[in-house]
C-alpha cells in the first residue's frame, strides 16, 4: 500500500512527549598542549575541512608558537627567524581552504612581520613602500587565492595602515583617503573569495567606520557607523558581502555586535552587556562573544533580532571565547576549564551528527526536518531514499554505515610503520610503531590526543617490543626482546612495564609471549616448554600457569596456543590432536574444565576470538584446495560469507557479534571488513577513502574498529587507523527514526 513517508513520521513525532537532552550536546574536542608548551593555547580560525590554526605555548614576554591540528596531527609551523633579539613568537590568524595560513612572526629585531605558511614553509610578506621599517605588520585575513590582508605603520600617517597581499603588497591609504576616511588609523580584517576585503578606518572626527574595499574595481564602499565612535570593528565577511563586527549604537551604551548586510542590524538588543561578532558563515550563521562580570561567554545567531543571541554552553568550560565558524558550523576557539581554570584551552566545537539545525541539541525540531528528510512514496520493503541535500543537514552519508576515520598520527624520530592492534571500551588504542622488521617496534598507547611511547625491557639486544591487547583498565599485554634475543610476555601499566613469571615447565632461553588481556588483568598466550613444543598459558594474580595436563587429558598432545580471553575467565585457543589436527578449544579458568570444540573441516579449525556469550571468532579451510575461511561459532560452526573466496584471515569480534578481519586480495594488498554474522554477502569492506592494504584488527563494543592499512598522507607505510561509527546509520529509515524515538523518550 502506498504510504507517504514525511506525513507519517511527523504524525508520530507530534504524538510523542520528547525530553530533550539535558545542556548541550555539542561535541567538544580539547586541543591538548604538546610537551614543552606552557601558558594558553588559542584557536583563531577553521577551514571547511575541519583544520584549525592558532597559537600554542603562549606565555606574554616569553613565548609563542603558531600551529595547526587536523584532528589528528599537531604541527607546530615554523619561526620566520631562528634566533631573535627577543623571545619567539610566531600566531597563525587565518586558514583557507587549501590549508595556506596568515598570521604574524618576530623578525630578527623582535619586531612583528606578517607572514604565511605553505605547509611548514614560512614566507615573509614584503612590506608596503611607505611602511615604516621598525615598527610591526600583521596578517589577519586570507581568502581562498591566497589574499593575505592585515595592517602596517605608515610613514605617511605614522599610525597603523589597512593592505593586502596578492603577491606584491598594497597599501589601502589613497584609497581611503579619497573615499572621505581622511583620518590617521586604518585596519583590514578579512577577505572573501570574491576579493572584497572589510575593515575599520578613522574619519575626519576619528570615528571609526566600516569599509569594504573591492580589489577587482579598486572601489571603496564606506557602510559607516549607527553612532559615531571610536568603537567600530570589523571581524569577517563572507562571500555575499555581509559584515560583523561591533559598535555602539547610543552614547555610553554597551557595545553591541552588529552585522552590516545593506545596512546595519543589532544582533541581540536585549543583551545588554557588552558583546561582538568574530566571525560569519556564507549561509549566515554569525558567532561571537560576550563579557558579563569579568567573565566572557560565546553565541551564536542564526538571524538578528531580539533574544536571537544563543549561549554555547559546554559543561566544565567557565570561560569561552569563540573565534572562527566554518560552512559546517564546526566553532573554533579557546576557553578555561575547571581543570585548567588560570591557562586558555583550545577548543573545537561541532554539532552532534543528526542536528539538523547545529544548535547543539537534537531535540524535536531536528525529528521533523528528519521526518521532512524521508519524504517519499513506501511501496512494501521499498523506499524512495532521502536526497543528499537532505542527508547532508544531518552530517549523514548514504553509506551502508557511517564512520569517521582517524588516522594514528606519528611520533618525533619514528621511522617506518605504525600498526594499531587493539582498542578498548574508553576508545584507546594501543599499538607498535616505529616498526621496521627486525631492526625496531615501539609499542605505544593513543588516547584520541596524544601518542605515548611504552618502555621496553631493559637489556634487549633489539629495541623491539609489540602491544597486542588493551583492558578496559588501559592494562597493555605484549612482549618485548631480551638480552638473549627472545621473546618475553609483558604488560604496561601507565608508563611501566612488567615481565610475566615464567610458566612451570618453560624454555627459558626460547618465545614467551603475551596475545589478549581481559578486565580482570589475566593474560593469555603461549611459551615454549622444555620438549621445545608450544603449549598455552594464563596468567592471574601474579602467577603464570601452563594448561599441559588438561590437553592431555584431553587427547590434545600436540602443540597449544590461547588466543584470547573473555571477562568471564573463559580462554579460546587452538592444539593439536594425536593425528596433528588443528582443533579448537576453551578452557574455564574458574572451574577448571577444558572444552574441545568440534572442528568444520577435515584439514583443521583453529579459534581466535571469543566474546562475552562464548560466542567465538575461527578460520578453516572446508577442504584441501579451499581458500582460509573466517567461521562464526554460536555452538556450531559458521562460514562467515560464503561468497567471499580469496583468503580470509580474523580480526575480533565484539560482545554483539560484530567481526572485523580482512581479505587477501592480491599483489600483497588486503581488504579490510565488518560483520553482523553468517550469510552471504555479509562480509563489509571498510571504507577508507585512499588508503590501500587495509588490515582491521580489533573492534570494542562501541563498534569503534582499528587497524593499519597504507596511508595516503604517510607515502605508502603503514599508519594506524580509528574507525568510529557516527550515531545513526547512512542508511536512513524507519529503524533509525524508531531509535530516534527511543534515545528522546528517554528510555
Amino acid at each position: 500500500m502506498y504510504q507517504n513517508r514525511a506525513a507519517v513520521m511527523v504524525a508520530s513525532v507530534l504524538a510523542l512527549t520528547f525530553v530533550a537532552p539535558a545542556g548541550a550536546d555539542w561535541v567538544v574536542t580539547e586541543i591538548p598542549n604538546l610537551p614543552g608548551w606552557n601558558g594558553d593555547t588559542n584557536l583563531y580560525d577553521i577551514n571547511d575541512s575541519g583544520v584549525v590554526c592558532g597559537i600554542g605555548g603562549y606565555v606574554s614576554g616569553v613565548s609563542s608558537v603558531a600551529f595547526s591540528y587536523d584532528g589528528t596531527l599537531i604541527t607546530e609551523l615554523p619561526y620566520l627567524h631562528p634566533s631573535p633579539a627577543t623571545h619567539q613568537y610566531a600566531c597563525a590568524s587565518a586558514i583557507n581552504s587549501s590549508g595556506v595560513i596568515a598570521g604574524r612572526a618576530h623578525n630578527a629585531d623582535g619586531v612583528d612581520r606578517a607572514v604565511f605558511w605553505t605547509g611548514t614553509t614560512i614566507t615573509e610578506i614584503p612590506l608596503p613602500p611607505d611602511a615604516n621599517t621598525n615598527s610591526d605588520m600583521r596578517g589577519y585575513g586570507i581568502n581562498d587565492a591566497g589574499v593575505v590582508v592585515g595592517y602596517y605603520v605608515s610613514t605617511t600617517t605614522g599610525y597603523p595602515a589597512a593592505f593586502y597581499y596578492d603577491g606584491t603588497s598594497h597599501s589601502l591609504v589613497s584609497a581611503l583617503q579619497a573615499a572621505g576616511l581622511t583620518g590617521l588609523r586604518s585596519y583590514a580584517r578579512d577577505v572573501n573569495n570574491n576579493g572584497l576585503i572589510c575593515g575599520e578606518a578613522e574619519d575626519a572626527i576619528s570615528s571609526y567606520n566600516f569599509f569594504t574595499y573591492d580589489i577587482g574595481t579598486g572601489t571603496v564602499n564606506v557602510l559607516g557607523t549607527i553612532y559615531p565612535t571610536e568603537d567600530y570593528f570589523t571581524a569577517a565577511i563572507n562571500d555575499a558581502g555581509h559584515v560583523v563586527g561591533r559598535g555602539r549604537t547610543l552614547p555610553w551604551s554597551p557595545i553591541h555586535a552588529l552585522l552590516h548586510d545593506g545596512s546595519f542590524n543589532v544582533i541581540d538588543d536585549t543583551i545588554l552587556v557588552a558583546q561582538w561578532s568574530a566571525d560569519v558563515t556564507n549561509h549566515g550563521r554569525i558567532v561571537g562573544n560576550a563579557d558579563t562580570s569579568s567573565n566572557r561567554w560565546s553565541w551564536y545567531s542564526d538571524a538578528p533580532g531580539s533574544g536571537s543571541m544563543v549561549p554555547i554552553d559546554l559543561p566544565g568550560w567557565t570561560r569561552l571565547s569563540v573565534q572562527g565558524v566554518n560552512a559546517h558550523d564546526v566553532i573554533a576557539g579557546y576557553g578555561r576549564t575547571t581543570a585548567s581554570p588560570d591557562d586558555d584551552r583550545a577548543v573545537i566545537i561541532a554539532p552532534p551528527p543528526g542536528d539538523a539545525d547545529h544548535d547543539g541539541d537534537i531535540d524535536v525540531d531536528d525529528f521533523l526536518q528528519f521526518a521532512a528528510c524521508m519524504s517519499g512514496p513506501e511501496e512494501g520493503a521499498g523506499f524512495t531514499p532521502p536526497s543528499q541535500a537532505c542527508l547532508d543537514s544531518f552530517d549523514l552519508a548514504p553509506s551502508s554505515e557511517n564512520y569517521a576515520l582517524k588516522e594514528i598520527p606519528s611520533y618525533p624520530g619514528w621511522v617506518g610503520v605504525i600498526e594499531a592492534y587493539g582498542v578498548n571500551s574508553n576508545g584507546v588504542v594501543c599499538g607498535n610503531g616505529n616498526y621496521v622488521v627486525n631492526t625496531s617496534s615501539t609499542p605505544f598507547r593513543y588516547d584520541g590526543f596524544t601518542v605515548t611511547p611504552l618502555p621496553i625491557l631493559p637489556g634487549a639486544n633489539l629495541p623491539i617490543a609489540l602491544a597486542r591487547a588493551i583492558n578496559a583498565h588501559g592494562v597493555i599485554c605484549g612482549y618485548s626482546r631480551e638480552a638473549d634475543g627472545d621473546s618475553r610476555a609483558v604488560y604496561w601499566e601507565g608508563t611501566t612495564v612488567t615481565a610475566l613469571p615464567y610458566p612451570p615447565g618453560m624454555n627459558t632461553s626460547l618465545d614467551f609471549r603475551a596475545y589478549d588481556i581481559n578486565d580482570h588483568d589475566v593474560i593469555v598466550g603461549y611459551y615454549y616448554n622444555t620438549n621445545g613444543h608450544k603449549d598455552a598459558f594464563y596468567y592471574k594474580d601474579g602467577a603464570s600457569y601452563n594448561l599441559l595436563a588438561a590437553f592431555q587429558a584431553a587427547g590434545l598432545t600436540g602443540w597449544h596456543s590461547a588466543d584470547s580471553v573473555n571477562n568471564g575467565n573463559v580462554i579460546c585457543g587452538t592444539a593439536e590432536d594425536a593425528l596433528g589436527l588443528s582443533t579448537p578449544w576453551t578452557y574455564d579458568i574458574d572451574t577448571g574444565v577444558l572444552t574441545v570444540i568440534d572442528t568444520i573441516s577435515t584439514e583443521g579449525t583453529s579459534a581466535a576470538d571469543i566474546n562475552e556469550s562464548g560466542q567465538m571468532q575461527g578460520r578453516a579451510k572446508l577442504h584441501a584446495a579451499d581458500v582460509s575461511r573466517v567461521l562464526y561459532y554460536d555452538g556450531t560452526w559458521h562460514v562467515v560469507d560464503p561468497t567471499v573466496n580469496s583468503t580470509q584471515y580474523t580480526g575480533a569480534m565484539n560482545d554483539g557479534g560484530r567481526m572485523v578481519g580482512s581479505t587477501y586480495i592480491g599483489s600483497g594488498n588486503r581488504s579490510g571488513w565488518y560483520s553482523d554474522g553468517p550469510g552471504d554477502g555479509s562480509m563489509i569492506p571498510l571504507d577508507l577513502a585512499g588508503w590501500t592494504s587495509v588490515t582491521a584488527t580489533d573492534i570494542n563494543n562501541n563498534g569503534v574498529i582499528v587497524g593499519y592499512g597504507e596511508s595516503p598522507t604517510a607515502g605508502g607505510d603503514n599508519r594506524g587507523f580509528i574507525y568510529t561509527p557516527i550515531p545513526g546509520d547512512g542508511d536512513i529509515d524507519l529503524q533509525d527514526f524508531a531509535e530516534f524515538q527511543r534515545i528522546f523518550e528517554g528510555s
